[in-house]
């Protein structure tokens, strides 16, 4: 490599060194040509292949990491070495961080492939250091070597190491001497390689067969006297169907069977134990005519499962329903265990040719019944396909557009965004359960009148209408409450004795598309407060929901330092817990917090005792960090009047990396000092903070918080 040369163009050469005739015609595949940036001068590495036959790991917590010859130099793996990761009894989180021996840059949109092999199906956690942001993907237990792509899009920093977890949350027991138990808990890892794309999504399996699409080859094989073609639809129109003839010499079992692909398959037909039924259009000649359907596993014919449907109209299409849990009698039962790849049909089964005389008959849309959509219900997540969410948008002339899509910060969680466009009146919005209401009535009594909603709102001091919040954060997940007991002016106020079962939100309300200009609000997590009355109650302190329900996010200023859930087990801590950096140097401060905001309000009274405990871990670095819990009083405006105290006679605190419980006892009202009279007639607010100063020498800030409880006496 000559680094004064201009290198501009790519070649590459397979089977480099042996010609054509000697090889035989072979066709190869390539994809992916990319720079690997940040290797050279002592940068980390991007791609591992541990073909040098050595590796820097940090095990931890029984997991044991080595290098050992490949075991299975066949498919996708035929290199000389490969990472082997153990897990003996140990912790639940054992695993092993490789080192990448310096700094690998990872920018937004980057993935990490691996090659895995594994005996048993297994998740595998794969954890960027020191981002601590980890994802997940699974091996089919196959025994081969398997491709897992893991996508860190909306993630970017410096990447220093990898962590590695198979089965994270179950206790690994490599060390029996029983090898195939042992053999459960010993896995291979090669070729870790960073990429500039995100994962890509596995492509179709099966689909609808509609005999429409030029591009798929429809192989009919009939049997027992059937014959059958694809032709046009009898009914008229461009659709095309199959005519399946069952002549007077058929026998009772004629029939057809239909594949899209070699060996008289198709796709694997997604069904399982909650999914057991398909749907066929028919057309026939006669009513009340059995017709029978048949899945099996094309490998092996002795596995199969056949149920039937009887035709109720003649010489019209109708939609056949079989469910192959109530299977033929004498026929096997419905396994899901089973891999379905071939299916077959039947008309009139049972009956032969001779009896029946030669019939036509045609069928078409041979599909999976979908599964119905469960009503939707409080709370509401958009997380669930088995949800119909029921979103109907309005505001004529130009409605509110509302669809799911992905959390810009966290690929993993859906959320709904709505577009309040150009056009669209200063009343459009949104409803949930806008065509059949929510399953269950809205459970509002004289004590519990509030919901909350999570937004993210491109900008900050505008208006939402559930009741009426302000966002206070732009391009920022924030939870508004919305009591119901306080009603916006000009609307009726609430009364217990109708049932509310539709929830419709309004961005922005009072200003219409075209003084705003076009713009997209993304919203989440739409819950009704239980438990306590005001502007809420305090939900989920142990951070076990896999979220930051109930919890408002701030980082002062925007952008600086990071708050996470984490997973990683740190400190031996299993399950979820809320990790809070905070980072201030010579340039600035770094508040970092989450809090509950407004917690009973129209409840709490000065001089209620105020109970506050919670678990704390981390680290502090360099000087001027420190770490804050404190309770806030809220005046009847929802606003801090000045007035907090901190909980416990530790604080600051120091954290740690030891797990320590902290508590403490607050008194509504009365301030840090002993200063009383403060008002609490809007509520209380529970903060917990990481915060750094202005310090030249750098300052840092990592603290976790678990087991978080707040009760009012």
């Amino acid at each position: 490599l000559d680094l004064g040369f201009t290198y501009d163009k790519a070649s590459i050469f397979f089977n480099f060194g042996t010609d054509g005739d000697t090889a035989g015609e072979k066709t190869y595949l390539w994809d992916d040509v990319t720079f690997v940036a940040g290797t050279g001068g002592g940068g980390g590495m991007s791609s591992v292949d541990f073909e040098s036959g050595s590796a820097t790991f940090t095990d931890f917590g029984g997991g044991v990491a080595t290098v050992i010859a490949n075991p299975d130099m066949s498919g996708l793996n035929t290199s000389g070495q490969v990472g082997q990761m153990q897990k003996f009894a140990g912790e639940i989180f054992a695993g092993s961080t490789l080192d990448l021996g310096g700094v690998v840059p990872l920018a937004d949109g980057d993935s990490y492939t691996m090659l895995v092999r594994a005996s048993r199906e297994v998740e595998v956690t794969f954890k960027l250091e020191p981002l601590a942001v980890e994802r997940t993907a699974t091996h089919s237990g196959s025994g081969t070597w398997e491709e897992l792509c893991f996508d860190f899009t909306g993630v970017s920093g410096d990447v220093t190491g990898i962590t590695l977890i198979f089965d994270n949350g179950v206790a690994g027991d490599a060390g029996n001497a029983d090898p195939a138990i042992a053999d459960d808990w010993t896995f291979q890892f090669d070729n870790i390689q960073q990429t500039s794309n995100s994962c890509p999504v596995a492509g179709p399996g099966f689909t609808a067969i509609t005999f429409d699409d030029p591009a798929i080859t429809y192989t009919l094989t009939d049997f027992g006297g059937n014959s059958s073609t694809v032709t046009n639809d009898p009914a008229g129109g461009s659709n095309m169907v199959v005519m399946a003839v069952k002549s007077d010499t058929a026998m009772v079992w004629a029939g057809t069977t239909v594949s899209t692909e070699p060996g008289d398959e198709v796709p694997t037909i997604p069904l399982d134990a909650t999914n057991t039924q398909m749907t066929v259009r028919v057309y026939s000649p006669d009513a009340g005519i059995p017709v029978r359907l048949k899945v099996e596993d094309a490998s092996d014919p002795n596995k199969s499962v056949e149920t039937e449907a009887l035709t109720t109209v003649v010489n019209t299409w109708e939609t056949l329903t079989f469910d192959f849990a109530n299977q033929a009698a004498g026929t096997a039962a419905f396994d899901p265990a089973t891999t379905y790849n071939r299916v077959s049909i039947f008309f009139n089964f049972g009956t032969d040719g001779a009896t029946a005389g030669e019939k036509t008959y045609h069928f078409d849309d041979i599909d999976v019944a979908a599964a119905a959509l469960a009503q939707v219900d409080l709370p509401v997540s958009f997380d669930d396909a088995g949800v119909d969410y029921d979103l109907v948008d309005f505001g004529d002339p130009v409605s509110a557009m509302t669809t799911l899509v992905a959390d810009p910060t966290d690929g993993s969680n859906t959320v709904a965004s709505t577009i309040k466009p150009l056009g669209a009146p200063l009343w459009a919005g949104t409803t949930v359960g806008g065509t059949n209401g929510l399953a269950s009535a809205i459970p509002f009594s004289a004590t519990e009148t509030s919901m909350t909603v999570r937004v993210y709102s491109p900008d900050a001091g505008i208006p939402v209408r559930l009741k009426e919040a302000m966002t206070t954060v732009a391009n920022t997940w924030e939870t508004l409450t919305f009591d119901f007991a306080n009603e916006v002016a000009g609307t009726a106020a609430l009364n217990l004795a109708s049932t509310y079962d539709r929830a419709s939100i309004f961005f922005n309300f009072g200003t219409d598309g075209d003084t705003a200009g076009e713009k997209t609000y993304l919203w989440d997590d739409l819950a009704f407060v239980a438990g306590g009355g005001g502007t809420g109650t305090f939900v989920n302190g142990d951070f076990e929901t896999g979220d930051f329900t109930g919890w408002t996010l701030t980082q002062v200023p925007a952008g600086r330092g990071s708050i996470n859930l984490d997973s990683s087990g740190q400190g031996g801590r299993a399950g979820t817990v809320a990790r809070l950096v905070a980072a201030g140097d010579a340039s600035g401060t770094n508040d970092v917090l989450i809090g509950q905001v407004a917690l009973a309000a129209g409840i709490v009274a000065p001089g209620d005792s105020i109970d506050v405990s919670f678990d704390l871990y981390g680290s502090l670095s360099g000087a001027g960090g420190v770490v804050f819990v404190e309770v806030i009083f809220l005046n009847a405006a929802g606003e801090d009047v000045g007035g907090r105290d901190f909980v416990g006679p530790a604080a600051p605190y120091i954290p740690s990396t030891t797990w320590t419980n902290y508590s403490g006892t607050v008194i509504a009202g009365t301030a840090t000092g002993g200063v009383t009279g403060f008002d609490v007639s809007g509520g209380v607010t529970l903060e917990l903070k990481a915060a750094c100063g202005a310090i030249a020498g750098g300052c840092g800030v990592d603290a976790s918080f678990d087991n978080v409880t707040f009760t009012i006496n």
